[in-house]
Order: C-alpha cells, then structure tokens, then sequence
C-alpha cells in the first residue's frame, strides 16, 4: 500500500487526475495565496489534492508508472495495481480509515461513502520549499518621518539639426534661362521630316512572287494522304467501290486548293484518274474502339468500398513509442491480426481490434472485458 501511494504522489506532480481502478480518483488542482486577516496570517500557493469516488475507469498511468518502475508487462503491472488497490480497500473495511502519506486520510463512513481529508502538503516542483508566515501590521503613530530626497529632473538636451543653405548667384540663373530659351527655339523652328512615299521593295512578304509565278506555270493536285495505322486494320465489309476511278477529287482536296492564296491549280482527267483510288482508300473511316478500361479499376472500386475503421478498442496505454508497437506486435503473435499501436496527441495507445461500426465495437468490448486481463477495454473513436 506505501508502493501505491508513493507512485500517486509522483503522479500528482505532473497530472491533474490518477485513478485507482475499483476505488476513486485523485484530482490535484491549484490553489493561490491567500491572506487571514484575523491571525494576520499569509498561506502560500499550493495544490490541494481531493477524492472522486465516481472515478473509476482506469486510465493506465499507474501501470504505466508500475511498468516504468519495476520493467514489467503491461499484463503483470495491471495485476499490481489491481492487488494493491483490493488490499487498500479491505484495510478500510476492517479500520475505517486509510492514511496516505503527503496524500490524505481517507475515511469510510457509516453509509459505505469515502471521504477525504487532503494534506497540505505541497506536491508541485515549482511551489517547493513555500510555508506559512506571519506579519503583524505597521503602527502609524509609531513611524517618524523621514526627510525625502528629491532630485530635479535634468532636462534632456535637444540635437538642433543644422540646416545647409545653397546661394547661387545671378549670372547663373541668367545662364540657365538663356540655355532654355535655345532649346525651346530649336524645336520650334526645325524642318519637320516627311517620308510619304511607300516603296513596296522595303516591305518584307510572307511568300516570294517568284516562286508564285513558277507554280502557276506547273500542273498541281493536291490529295490528302492520311496516316495508315497497323493497330486498327480496315474491316473486310468496307471496300472501295468501282465508281471511285471516275469520281472527282475529294472535297477535303478541293477546300485545300481553294485556300491556297495566289496558287493556281490545273488538274487533268489523268491525274484525277490516277489520285482517285488514293483518296477513296483514304477516306474510309475506321471503326474506333473504346479505351480499355484498366485492370486495377476493379481493385481501386474495392479498396474505396471498403468502410475505413475509425472504432478501436484500446487495453493498453504506454509510455513510449516503442513500448506500444512491442504490445501491439504481442497481440498480433496471439492471435489478434488487426492489433496496432494509435500513437497520438502526445498518447501511445495500443489497440486490440478495430471496427467500423460503433455497434460492432461496443459488442466486442464487451465480449472481450470477460477475460480478467483486458477487463479496463475502452472504445475510441478517432
């Protein structure tokens, strides 16, 4: 019982609440100086500690600090705890009351309801080696005055910021507007420069007239060859027609020519003969396939269906990271395959089994507080 009220007090130090499981909780809280007037009495700031039956739920810092302490399992550290807080609950039954050092007293009373009489005691750090003092008041008519000492104050010297004055003598200015004058005289009487006259020889042309003259002279036909592709052949129902070798150029041919600027074309009817059956094959549209949808489609559709589990069911919670991922890996061996450790808001935290209902989760908490090891299971939601 000493073992447990020492790892408390550590406890206190740093937390504001440790519960012992089956019996209550320890809530530290701050307290500021105060003054009694009446015994001219000052009392420093402090923690005062008090006592929650109601806290019952174990929040894993006792075995978390028996873990520390002693370098045990989460398992064995949680059966000390719980032996210890059984055997201070059957002294209190049998006496009445339990003294904790630099706790409290705690008191059974007569209708089976705990109370607590705190110590006042200090348990904070910072507040360490603070004690009560006493001060009597200053009698007035006893003080003789004293003659005070006043000193003038000296007056702050002012940087009188020296002020820089440019003298320019007349013939200067006379200068400067003598040279405005030229100036302005000069651009007024200038002989304005006009350049009307276009030379057509100066401008630059996007195609040369010669070469426009070389092609009209020649014969041209233009046809349009479109890229053969191997992936997709032409289906054997589509075929070129006999007519093709007697019909005329294809208008995609003719709108080309047409908008050739300065181009002149002369087509025969041989030429049109021998550049039919070309377009015609050309012309034959190919049936496009739809794209093949991916092969990880149907996996990605699945992950997504998948509902994600945000219900875990946590039975331990340790003080460091390495701690945790070593339970975690502890249940895992045993049998429970989703067991990992949620590391967190400053908390390791190791959970056995994850839902994604909240009902699911809650059936198997409660199915899982029948075995004695894992009776303080817990559902968080995150």
């Amino acid at each position: 019982m000493m073992t447990l009220a020492q790892h408390i007090e550590k406890l206190l130090a740093d937390n504001d609440c440790v519960i012992v499981p089956h019996l209550g909780g320890f809530i530290s809280c701050y307290s500021p100086a105060q003054w009694i007037e009446k015994d001219n009495l000052f009392l420093p700031p402090g923690r005062m500690t008090g006592f929650n039956p109601r806290l019952t739920i174990n929040d894993g810092l006792l075995v978390q600090s028996y873990m520390a302490e002693r370098h045990i399992s989460f398992a064995e550290a949680s059966r000390q705890v719980q032996r210890e807080a059984d055997a201070l609950l059957a002294e209190l039954h049998a006496q009445g009351s339990v003294e904790l050092p630099r706790i409290g007293k705690l008191h059974l009373s007569i209708r089976n309801t705990f109370d607590f009489t705190p110590d006042h005691q200090t348990t904070s750090a910072e507040l360490y080696g603070f004690s009560n003092f006493r001060m009597q008041k200053l009698d007035r008519h006893a003080t003789s005055a004293k003659p005070v000492s006043f000193t003038p104050p000296v007056p702050e010297k002012r940087v009188q910021r020296q002020r820089i004055r440019l003298h320019f003598s007349a013939s200067f200015w006379s200068n400067a507007a003598a040279v405005a004058a030229i100036i302005i005289l000069f651009f007024a009487i200038s002989i304005p420069v006009k350049n009307t006259e276009i030379i057509n020889g100066n401008y630059a042309q996007l195609l040369p007239t010669e070469m426009l003259s070389t092609i009209s002279q020649q014969s041209l036909a233009i046809t349009p060859v479109a890229p053969t592709r191997q992936s997709c052949p032409t289906p054997p129902s589509v075929q070129a027609t006999p007519q093709a070798e007697d019909s005329p150029v294809s208008t995609e041919a003719l709108s080309k020519a047409s908008t050739a600027p300065a181009t002149k074309v002369q087509t025969t009817p041989e030429t049109v003969k021998e550049k039919a059956p070309k377009s015609t094959q050309t012309a034959v549209s190919h049936p496009t396939k739809a794209p093949a949808s991916p092969k990880g489609s149907s996996e990605t559709s699945r992950a997504t269906s998948s509902p994600a589990r945000k219900y875990h069911i946590i039975v331990a919670s340790v003080g460091t990271e390495t701690d945790a991922r070593r339970l975690a890996a502890d249940l895992v061996k045993k049998g429970y395959t989703r067991a990992q450790a949620i590391i967190g808001d400053g908390k390791m935290r190791v959970s056995i089994d994850s839902f994604a209902n909240e009902t699911e989760a809650y059936q198997a908490v409660n199915k899982l507080r029948q075995e004695e090891i894992y009776q303080n299971a817990w559902v968080l939601k995150k």
